[in-house]
């Protein structure tokens, strides 16, 4: 009698954990699944797809939802990127948030000082709320900047000049990097006349460009200066000279 009353508890016990256990599965089974965050999209567009070497480059993007009504998505991070390739590695260049105004507009923006071609891309981490996305990558090439040609503003024909101009970044001293194009005036119009190879000098933190020629030919010509692409900086052109008149 008394072992059979000692083993009665031990069984109201187990019964208890078990019908708890059951109650607590049930109420797990019955409880909302966490809302999943809300799909996103993330574009990039450069202001300019091309800028000159020590210029100001911009890159505009937009963060929003994809679902109806699309939202803009503010005061977010958001890292901007760069690489050498379309594929990658990317690197980070910097994160942006953009600040609280008025109306919301999910605009992000990322400006840098030029000095090499690379493409660029933004990327969001998200949020419990947001979910992360990657934008589309753009390429932004940084020219050579090529000053415009000093040259004279009359010459007799067929007596030696220079046509000079200032070249940024620096590039090697004694290197033919600018060629320097000339252009007639026929009938009122400008038109190729020849083209000279300019070499390099240093010039302060930067290079000069200049070459020593002679035109035989009288009548009205300008300059301008070109390089071609050259490692990370892409093709640059220079802005027209001044009008030479050969006497």
């Amino acid at each position: 009698m008394h072992r059979l009353s000692a083993a009665r508890p031990r069984r109201g016990r187990l019964f208890v954990l078990v019908t708890a256990a059951l109650v607590l599965a049930a109420a797990v089974a019955a409880a909302p699944a966490a809302a999943a965050p809300t799909p996103t999209v993330l574009t990039v567009t450069p202001q300019s797809p091309s800028v000159v070497w020590g210029a100001k480059a911009v890159l505009n993007g937009v963060l929003q939802t994809t679902v109806d009504p699309i939202q803009p998505v503010d005061q977010q991070q958001v890292r901007v990127e760069y690489s050498q390739s379309s594929q990658g590695p990317w690197t980070l260049a910097e994160t942006v948030t953009n600040s609280a105004a008025p109306y919301s507009s999910g605009a992000y923006t990322y400006s840098w000082t030029a000095n090499r071609t690379y493409y660029w891309r933004f990327d969001y981490e998200g949020t419990t709320e947001w979910a992360p996305i990657t934008s589309n990558f753009v390429l932004v090439k940084v020219k050579a900047a090529v000053g415009k040609p000093a040259c004279p503003a009359s010459i007799k024909a067929g007596k030696k000049f220079t046509v000079s101009g200032s070249l940024k970044p620096r590039f090697p001293k004694g290197v033919k990097t600018v060629t320097v194009k000339v252009q007639r005036s026929t009938n009122g119009k400008w038109k190729p006349y020849k083209s000279y190879k300019a070499t390099n000098a240093d010039s302060g933190s930067y290079s000069k460009y200049s070459v020593r020629l002679k035109i035989t030919r009288k009548g009205k010509y300008r300059f301008y200066g070109a390089t071609g692409a050259t490692g990370t900086l892409a093709a640059g052109k220079s802005a027209y000279s001044r009008t030479l008149r050969v006497k």
